[in-house]
């Protein structure tokens, strides 16, 4: 690891900053520093957050513990570290969602089940041409939507592309509206969570995803007539390779209000379109069997005509991408 960025982050890390402390771990989980994750948890003075910290790493990146997980995290809730205490309400969300746990189940009980997982199934919405759109009515509870909302939602700003001659952003010609990122810092546990969640719900290797990107649009935006497959000179190149290759998969989880109209994603050479309600999913190839881009996959978010339109996308790639290296997540803990 780069020593100068290293010290930078520790110096953050000193100061109480949490996005830095996370960036050094993300850091040192990349490059197998166990030295440098056992000196972080033994600076930290707050023995909760050092115990919340430690069921992270044991859940989601093998880090090995005399404690399960489990037991960590509620000994953090019950002692009334807030993230450990909403981790926890997460959970049992979800596990109400699924029907694993009574819907009259307290937040702060540990009932059998909370913690298990069992994927959603999906429904066919649309086929031909060798596109398969697919719907998941059974995905995410409304608190983590809104949860998503809140911490992303005040970091959107006008979507750009950087002109080639002027190097300056410019407004994006085919994506009208507002969009951010779900960055690695501002991951978490939930994040890292609904990261394996969504991948064992899409089936694809959670190393594979691109970073989320939260998409707003207001009435009257739109996302024009694109495809999220990319040209095989590109994805056979060196840089293509190395960000993962061919864009084989796109998941759209919907997270806008009750009274939107419009909006929906439209597939112009199928002459069809799907859409879904909040915290549901829809999935669909850009490739075929083949991995060969499918032009027909060519769609769009068509104008919003009343509400707000509110969309996490993630673009699958055929192999580990940049983010997907860098979170180091374990697709089977959950």
């Amino acid at each position: 690891m780069d020593k100068n960025y290293v010290e930078h982050l520790r110096s953050g890390v000193a100061a109480g900053n949490i996005a830095a402390e996370r960036l050094l771990l993300l850091a040192s989980l990349q490059h197998d520093d166990r030295d440098e994750i056992e000196a972080l948890l033994a600076r930290c003075k707050d023995t909760d957050h050092r115990r919340y910290i430690a069921a992270e790493l044991q859940c989601f990146h093998g880090r090995p513990g005399d404690e399960p997980w489990q037991d960590l995290l509620r000994h953090c809730a019950e002692a009334g570290h807030r993230e450990a205490q909403f981790v926890v309400s997460v959970y049992h969300e979800w596990a109400r969602r699924t029907g694993r746990i009574p819907e009259d189940a307290p937040n702060d009980s540990f009932s059998a089940g909370w913690d298990e997982w069992r994927a959603p199934e999906w429904t066919e919405v649309i086929s031909g041409s060798g596109i398969r759109v697919e719907r998941s009515a059974e995905f995410a509870p409304r608190p983590l939507v809104g949860y998503l909302r809140s911490i992303l939602g005040p970091r959107l700003e006008p979507s750009a592309v950087i002109d080639p001659d002027s190097g300056q952003a410019i407004a994006h010609p085919v994506r009208i509206n507002q969009s951010t990122q779900w960055v690695p810092e501002m991951l978490g546990w939930v994040g890292k969570l609904f990261e394996i969640r969504l991948a064992e719900t899409g089936q694809y290797a959670v190393s594979n995803g691109e970073v989320p990107s939260l998409l707003h649009y207001c009435p009257g935006q739109r996302y024009k007539a694109h495809l999220d497959c990319i040209g095989n000179k590109l994805a056979e190149s060196e840089q293509g390779r190395a960000e993962g290759g061919q864009r084989t998969l796109t998941i759209l989880l919907a997270m806008g209000n009750d009274d939107l109209t419009g909006g929906d994603t439209w597939f112009p050479r199928l002459k069809k379109g799907a859409k879904a309600a909040p915290g549901e999913l829809l999935r669909f190839n850009n490739t075929d069997q083949d991995g060969q881009p499918l032009p027909n996959s060519l769609h769009e978010g068509q104008a919003v005509t009343s509400g707000q339109k509110w969309l996490l996308s993630k673009w699958v790639r055929a192999n580990s991408t940049p983010y997907g290296r860098e979170i180091c997540l374990q697709s089977n803990a959950s």
